[in-house]
């Protein structure tokens, strides 16, 4: 009533029973008394009485309106349209285009170029529209909406030709409004407030379907992102047949995204089948075929055979500079997968000089706000942090945290991923509370933005769970790694890398709570396991035989546990190298065991050996050779001791 006597300017003790009486002929219906208000007070001669008698002439509507609303909303709508035709004809055309939109703001000028029509044109017509009540024009920004109701009386008004033929210029018009960066942030706030029309216009085979795809992404929204390319994919693959290029390609997109929310076992499986596909159908050096080899190598080393990845990016470079230019974006992200998969594989030092190299060229040719540059400075921050700086690290994370909250948004996968990273090396630079309190609001965040099962989750849980327990709490520590154990098996799979260690930090875990044994027994039954899996020579199988070893010792056995060491070494230096980082770890615990079981000397000996090349590798200020020249100190005291014992016993 009120909305009614306001819109329609009538004075409420004179009109009210008239108004009364529309309103009840219109049932009430907010849009429709709108309109009607308006009409009243945009037409000479007309008050309510006399809308009333014009309303009761109107035919009732056809069977398309469903309720009592719809049907009062169209019969508002035949006085209306009539007067806005005479009005100014350009506004129909505007709101017939309109209704094919969704209903929530459109920026205004998404609607420039609407058949040639000046830009005040098209401003008159919206402000004409907007006088008699059928659009709203936002008070805070350049937009407008339609209501549904009006929209459904619009569209119900047409002939399906003519409907088609209004979508298809919505859609001419929307295609032509979206910016042509998906990537970059500063596009990401116009396709976020286009993207409800593009679900209502665009038809997912349009080529502005993949843009949008692009855009969701990289703002970190696979779950939308994989939703909308599933379904662009099956309409290509029925209308077009699935060995045609752009269906092929449709497909990559969806292998890729399919691994984004976290199902890497089957987006692997998807690549190993498309990149013969692709060569096949686009050819050997087609970028849709590059980009197949890159997301194979990827899913490759995240599987766990990291040289492999690395040996696949190592191939792949050539070829994407030639293709793309060395400057180009995708060409530089290779490079930097190249560095990390450098890393994974073993050679920590040359990923360093690699990402060092890399962050200040591709920050000079990208800027800092393109989130592969800020994917470059994270790395630059992971790998000073596995060099072993760890405070370096933890700084580097730090700074590039508030960049990427303002750049990307909290929610961003990559923003929740600096966030992990920066709680970890917290941690490793020695603030385990912290590390603690940091990760446990960003769980329910991952989980809420990438789900219960996405890696980074499954990931952010493990964190948790490990840094819960060096803050203090083996006990609850050991009791998250069993509740995370069944997911990752599930997840990612029984043999997954991360699985595998979520299995292997459960059973240190069990033996920090006190129980040597249990831990004892959980890494037996992860060796037989792995040695059947893996094979026995395996990395991680043999780091995993070192783990068990240093258990033997803590259960009792540290003669046991020695012995299991010594025939390690020589193994582990021939897989993997004599400086491999594993095989000199591996030195370093039988140097311990060798004094802890009562041979000091021959412990000197060792550590006197392992010394200068750690110095060496990681130089002398790592805070791995400064441990290693503290146990080198500890045994010759003991060895000192132990000759003065056996020279001059006491009596």
């Amino acid at each position: 009533m009120k909305l009614l006597l306001t819109t329609s300017g009538a004075v409420a003790d004179t009109e009210r029973t008239q108004a009364e009486e529309l309103a009840e002929e219109l049932k009430w219906s907010q849009p429709a008394l709108r309109q009607a208000g308006a009409y009243v007070a945009h037409t000479p001669g007309v008050d309510l009485s006399r809308y009333l008698h014009l309303l009761r002439a109107v035919p009732e509507p056809g069977t398309r309106q469903r309720s009592d609303i719809d049907r009062a909303v169209a019969r508002v709508w035949v006085l209306t349209s009539a007067r806005i035709a005479s009005t100014d004809p350009l506004a129909i055309r505007v709101l017939r285009v309109l209704a094919c939109y969704a209903s929530s703001d459109l920026p205004r000028t998404v609607l420039n170029g609407l058949d040639d029509a000046e830009e005040t044109a098209l401003t008159g017509a919206l402000e004409v529209l907007s006088s008699y009540g059928v659009i709203d024009l936002s008070q805070d920004g350049p937009g407008v909406s339609v209501p549904p109701q009006v929209q459904a009386v619009i569209v119900d008004g047409l002939t399906e030709d003519e409907h088609a033929a209004d979508r298809a210029t919505a859609a001419a018009l929307l295609e032509a409004a979206l910016p042509s960066e998906p990537g970059h942030p500063s596009s990401w706030p116009a396709y976020a407030r286009l993207l409800p029309h593009v679900h209502a216009v665009l038809p997912p085979e349009s080529p502005a379907v993949c843009s949008v795809v692009d855009y969701l992404h990289a703002n970190g929204d696979y779950r939308t992102a994989h939703s909308l390319q599933q379904r662009r994919h099956a309409v290509m693959h029925d209308t077009l047949g699935p060995e045609h290029p752009d269906t092929v390609t449709a497909r990559l997109h969806l292998a890729s995204l399919i691994g984004e929310i976290g199902e890497v076992i089957e987006a692997r499986d998807r690549f190993t089948t498309l990149v013969p596909l692709t060569e096949r159908i686009l050819g050997p050096e087609h970028l849709d075929t590059l980009d197949a080899h890159a997301n194979l190598a990827h899913c490759t080393g995240v599987m766990g055979d990291e040289t492999e990845a690395r040996d696949r990016f190592t191939a792949l470079i050539p070829l994407a500079e030639r293709l793309r230019g060395p400057e180009h974006p995708d060409t530089l992200s290779l490079q930097l997968s190249l560095a990390h998969w450098t890393g994974e594989a073993g050679d920590t030092s040359d990923a360093l000089k690699r990402v060092t190299a890399l962050t200040a060229t591709i920050e000079d040719i990208l800027g800092s706000e393109h989130l592969i540059t800020i994917n470059a400075r994270a790395g630059l921050a992971y790998w000073t942090g596995e060099a072993g700086d760890a405070t370096t690290a933890q700084n580097g994370y730090a700074a590039l945290t508030p960049l990427a909250e303002q750049t990307l948004g909290p929610h961003h996968p990559t923003t929740i991923g600096i966030r992990a990273y920066l709680a970890r090396w917290t941690g490793e630079a020695g603030d385990a509370t912290t590390a603690r309190d940091s990760l446990t609001p960003l769980l329910p965040l991952s989980e809420q933005t990438l789900g219960p099962h996405h890696p980074t989750t499954i990931n952010i849980r493990a964190g948790l769970a490990h840094w819960t327990g060096e803050a203090g709490d083996a006990t609850t520590a050991q009791n998250e790694y069993a509740a995370l154990t069944p997911l990752a098996e599930q997840t990612l799979g029984p043999h997954h890398p991360t699985t595998i260690g979520i299995q292997a930090s459960l059973a240190q875990w069990t033996g920090k709570a006190g129980d040597a044994a249990g831990a004892r027994y959980q890494f037996t039954m992860l060796v037989s396991k792995l040695r059947r899996v893996l094979g026995p020579e395996d990395p991680v199988t043999l780091n995993t035989r070192v783990l068990l070893a240093l258990w033997m010792s803590d259960a009792g056995d540290a003669t046991g546990g020695m012995d299991q060491l010594a025939v390690l070494v020589p193994v582990i230096e021939r897989v993997l190298g004599s400086e491999h980082p594993a095989t000199l770890n591996v030195r370093f615990h039988l140097a311990s065991l060798t004094g802890e079981t009562g041979n000091a000397a021959d412990a000197r000996g060792q550590f006197e050996a392992l010394v200068p090349v750690i110095e060496r590798i990681l130089g002398p200020e790592h805070p791995v050779t400064v441990n290693v020249h503290t146990h080198l100190a500890h045994w010759k005291r003991y060895a000192r001791r132990s000759l003065l014992t056996r020279w001059f016993p006491g009596r």
